[in-house]
């Protein structure tokens, strides 16, 4: 049964997000502007109206993703034909976990130490100061050791050896796709199509995978309109590549194939609408 407070918390964001007036402030009509230009991008046949309805949907969303790493135990969840099994691999053969800002997009490393899984979180310095305590907290609420998580700062130009270091320690790596920081510069990233645009992705995390001789697999969150959270998981690869950067676009397309197909239908699912412009190929990064 769902928590008393979690579901009243719940109703209260549905019931504010839904009279939502994005002409009410700058603020938001700034945040709505640049949400809908770059779905826009991908999605070129959504009308305003279609555009206003997902805006809505992508801001309560968010909102949701806080509240269920306030509440982990109590959101409904489950996972989607043999993802749980895979994930009860990890046990006993630690492997890389790409993820993307989709659904209930900050539960999903709760969900993993649940299942016994010990986890290294890739993140950005900025989120390691910010958040830090705030996943340790909710896994100490819920009972979890402290060692089940040990988090690691992309920016870390020793960020790859701490890596391998976790996984030879027997925690799986789980890291943002769609993030937009990592060790060193890397001026020339890869290009994949993304509906109708394409967008420069990292490949990092592909192609540690494919050097270290560890699975590579693709963990995507979907929130139903109903509020739970389901994941499927894809084991791109299984272990030591002949050629790993080949290896790591081919992986990497792969999974971003997998979002798109997602979002095509529900792009309030994915949470990097507001930051995808920087990304995208016909765009500057000065614009």
């Amino acid at each position: 049964m769902e928590n008393h407070a979690y579901l009243q918390e719940k109703e209260a964001l549905v019931a504010e997000i839904h009279h939502l007036d994005t002409t009410a402030s700058p603020m938001w009509h700034q945040r709505y502007m640049r949400f809908a230009g770059n779905v826009r991008v991908a999605l070129p046949h959504l009308t305003d109206e279609q555009l206003q309805e997902q805006f809505k949907h992508a801001v309560l969303n968010r909102q949701l993703s806080f509240l269920d790493e306030r509440f982990p135990l109590d959101v409904p969840r489950s996972w989607k034909g043999g993802s749980k099994a895979a994930v009860a691999g990890l046990r006993q053969r630690p492997a890389i976990v790409g993820t993307f800002h989709t659904g209930s997009y900050r539960l999903l490393v709760h969900e993993l130490v649940r299942q016994q899984v010990s986890v290294a979180l890739l993140v950005s310095r900025s989120v390691r100061q910010k958040q830090e305590g705030v996943y340790r907290d909710a896994l100490a609420g819920a009972g979890y050791p402290a060692d089940a998580l040990t988090l690691i700062e992309a920016e870390h130009p020793a960020a790859g050896i701490q890596l391998i270091r976790a996984l030879r320690q027997g925690r799986s790596v789980v890291g943002y796709l769609d993030g937009n920081l990592g060790s060193g510069m890397q001026p020339q990233l890869p290009a994949v199509s993304f509906l109708a645009a394409r967008i420069s992705v990292r490949i990092g995390l592909a192609w540690l995978a494919g050097c270290a001789g560890v699975p590579f697999i693709g963990i995507l969150c979907r929130r139903t309109r109903h509020g739970a959270v389901e994941w499927q998981s894809h084991n791109v690869t299984g272990g030591m590549a002949a050629h790993p950067r080949a290896m790591a676009e081919k992986a990497t397309a792969q999974l971003y194939g997998g979002l798109a197909e997602m979002v095509a239908g529900e792009p309030w699912q994915w949470d990097n609408w507001f930051y995808v412009h920087e990304n995208y190929c016909d765009f500057s990064r000065n614009n």
